[in-house]
């Protein structure tokens, strides 16, 4: 059984565990991220051209002008972009995929019948007790998921060695 898809503005990047809303607080899944920024010529000509997006839970998957740059799933979250960016207005995408614990921790919270997510391991006991995600104190256990960026386009300078 799958959840439903929905659309969320933020005005500002954050780890989806910060949000007062229950269905985005436990979410677990894709998430999709657009912007839309301009670059001059003489910027594209200079040097390399890096995206860097700064702090991301778990993976990201880029696109830039309806062209897939990379997956990046771990840190420093940082593409290079040179051979994607063109003069003008580009189209950036950032697919943002996390954990499933987030949603786990959620639908404990939730009346069985409401609940999207289920598992076996709810008897283990240990250390990797699943158990412990019914408990009040759960959302400890949340790990940070989304696009925190601070998200950057970074310029290169190349200078030959002659």
């Amino acid at each position: 059984m799958l959840g439903e898809s929905f659309i969320a503005i933020f005005d500002n990047l954050i780890s989806w565990t910060e949000s007062d809303r229950h269905k985005i607080k436990y979410f677990s899944g894709t998430a999709l991220y657009e912007k839309r920024f301009s670059v001059q010529n003489e910027e594209i000509h200079r040097g390399r051209i890096y995206l860097n997006l700064g702090k991301v839970g778990d993976i990201a998957t880029v696109k830039l002008n309806d062209k897939e740059v990379g997956v990046y799933w771990k840190a420093p979250y940082i593409a290079d972009i040179t051979d994607y960016v063109k003069e003008g207005e580009n189209i950036l995408e950032v697919s943002v995929t996390n954990l499933w614990i987030n949603r786990l921790i959620g639908d404990e919270k939730l009346p069985p019948e409401e609940r999207k997510t289920t598992t076996n391991l709810s008897n283990i006991k240990g250390n990797y007790s699943f158990e412990r995600f019914s408990k009040p104190d759960a959302d400890k256990y949340l790990r940070y998921s989304g696009l925190m960026g601070p998200v950057k386009i970074q310029f290169s300078q190349v200078y030959p060695l002659n």
